[in-house]
């Protein structure tokens, strides 16, 4: 394949009918080992626009072929990483976003999940081709201006089972019916609407008033189901990113010398179409953490009681208005004693601290950029690596990531992120703070009421409760937490409103209740890793007025931060 690569060796190609004739043998017999190189050994240059990217896309495209057919090297990494960066650089330089971004990502996830120990794998190699079919896609065997207009005969650089990328989904018949039969409904109340402001017009109004308040909830009524439909059919299983998994785990035990099985459940639960596309790098990294550092060498399994075969578990569930993946495994969990003191020698924390430091806020560190309990990234009891990113993708995707540790038994990691990312609607509890409006979603909301001054005490002058029905909750003043200005202070002259996230519940203060509403918002597309946000999204309210979602989970993180502080 080098030979007949080679330049000088081109040109017999195209001249000397015995070179022809044994380049068409090789092609014939091993198409897949030669099926990327073809084209560069006809001589037929590639390009994207008028921008050539021969060597580079023949580098990266030889290093999948290359391991697609069992030659393994050590350099494989490097060539098809150098091959992506030039190619990222010269598509940005002439200003093409679209081979930009789709190259960018590649180059990240691989980053992402390569490690030493398993190298350029079939895994990685099967996630980089798919790409790169999407790229083959865009190019072709000319430049920009000759191939606007191909000459009779010519034909573009073209790979069987190909096609241009295109943002398709699958829809459900039942749903689609359902949607067109909402739109109608919503027209009639339109075509309803329009009789009576011609009524109102010729000044009979007066005798339509209850006809004018059943059209309007008519259309609340429809449009909220139409919306809901439209967010169902965007809705695909999660098993589109589940799919590559068992390969994963397969060929990355069988890589290091484990035994390992992958256990699925939930792989039905919906989630919108976007989200699920961005998963599968996600969980690659996951299972493939769990097997290489969560799961021991069968010896050491079998020395401890249990099966040679480890098991990593994963599960899907909506639960509320979140999907909640669980990725875990039965290996041996994370050692916290020698977590404390790679957080010493890291200097990440000193020695007291380290000591006095709560497990939980210990093992939150993993999610560090770099962090390694490991000096060698080959040791089995290493964690973090790569944990990074993790987090930051469901932060990306509006949600977020925990770890559930058991000393012996295993570590799970658990990431919930919305179920939609498009534009919202929920009803919301609309609350006034200062001289500013905030919406509380009203599966947060348990209730409202004005306290007592018995309600309301001080822990050591500095923590404040209210004692609500036998039960302490803490008191968060939102004033303080979101910087309102000319807000109620004194929560007896104020409102609490009690609220519960997935682990707690606690009062926010507030000046008043304005009442419930219909909210359409945005979710906010940034949030940041070292602060929880206690913003959700963003709504407009009386036409043109700007009000903030609050996140109730982000705003109980942030008050403990904020205590927390001296």
């Amino acid at each position: 394949l080098n030979f007949i690569g080679r330049e000088d060796v081109r040109e017999e190609l195209k001249t000397n009918p015995v070179m022809g004739e044994f380049l068409s043998v090789i092609a014939s017999t091993a198409p897949n080992l030669i099926s990327d190189r073809r084209q560069s050994a006809a001589g037929a240059p590639v390009f994207f626009g008028d921008v050539d990217v021969s060597r580079e896309y023949y580098a990266v495209t030889g290093v999948l072929a290359d391991v697609k057919a069992g030659r393994l090297k050590g350099g494989h990494y490097a060539t098809a990483s150098n091959g992506l960066e030039f190619l990222i650089a010269k598509h940005s330089e002439s200003g093409q976003t679209e081979p930009t971004e789709l190259l960018r990502t590649l180059r990240d996830d691989l980053e992402m999940l390569y490690q030493d120990e398993t190298g350029f794998d079939q895994v990685l190699a099967d996630m980089a081709r798919e790409v790169m079919d999407k790229y083959a896609s865009m190019l072709s065997a000319k430049r920009g201006s000759e191939a606007a207009r191909p000459p009779s005969g010519a034909s573009e650089l073209h790979v069987p089972g190909r096609v241009a990328p295109q943002k398709m989904i699958s829809i459900d018949q039942g749903k689609l019916d359902k949607t067109i039969d909402l739109s109608g409904e919503i027209t009639a109340v339109s075509e309803f609407m329009n009789y009576l402001h011609a009524q109102f017009a010729e000044g009979k109004m007066t005798t339509n008033l209850d006809g004018l308040k059943d059209a309007t909830a008519a259309l609340q009524e429809h449009s909220e189901a139409l919306s809901r439909n439209l967010h169902d059919l965007r809705k695909v299983p999660v098993s589109e990113a589940f799919q590559n998994l068992h390969r994963v785990a397969r060929d990355t035990a069988a890589s290091l010398g484990k035994k390992a099985r992958l256990v699925m459940s939930g792989e039905r639960t919906p989630v919108d179409k976007s989200v699920a596309s961005k998963l599968e790098t996600m969980l690659v990294h996951l299972v493939r953490n769990s097997v290489d550092h969560g799961l021991e060498p069968p010896e050491k399994r079998a020395a401890v009681g249990k099966p040679e075969e480890g098991a990593v578990f994963i599960s899907a569930a909506q639960e509320g208005g979140s999907l909640v993946i669980r990725v875990g495994d039965d290996g041996r969990g994370i050692d916290v004693g020698r977590l404390k003191r790679a957080l010493v020698e890291k200097g990440l924390a000193t020695t007291p601290a380290a000591e006095g430091m709560g497990d939980q806020r210990a093992i939150d560190h993993v999610f560090l950029p770099g962090f390694s309990m490991s000096d060698k990234v080959t040791e089995t009891s290493g964690r973090g690596v790569g944990m990074d990113a993790v987090l930051s993708l469901a932060l990306e995707l509006g949600g977020g990531a925990r770890l559930v540790n058991r000393p012996g038994e295993g570590l799970t990691t658990v990431v919930s992120i919305p179920v939609t990312h498009t534009t919202l609607v929920k009803k919301g509890l609309a609350v006034a703070v200062g001289r500013s409006v905030f919406f509380i979603p009203n599966e947060s909301v348990l209730e409202s009421f004005r306290p007592s001054r018995e309600e309301v005490y001080t822990i050591r002058g500095k923590r404040e409760m209210v004692r609500r029905r036998g039960e302490i909750l803490t008191l968060v003043r939102l004033y303080g937490l979101l910087g309102a200005a000319s807000a109620v202070k004194d929560p007896n002259e104020g409102i609490l409103v009690m609220v519960q996230n997935k682990k707690r519940r606690a009062c926010l203060l507030v000046d008043g209740v304005i009442g419930q509403r219909q909210i359409i918002y945005k979710r906010l597309a940034v949030k940041t890793l070292r602060e929880p946000s206690p913003f959700e999204g963003v709504s407009i309210y009386e036409g043109n007025k700007l009000a903030m979602i609050l996140d109730v989970d982000g705003v109980i993180e942030q008050s403990q931060n904020e205590e927390r502080r001296p």
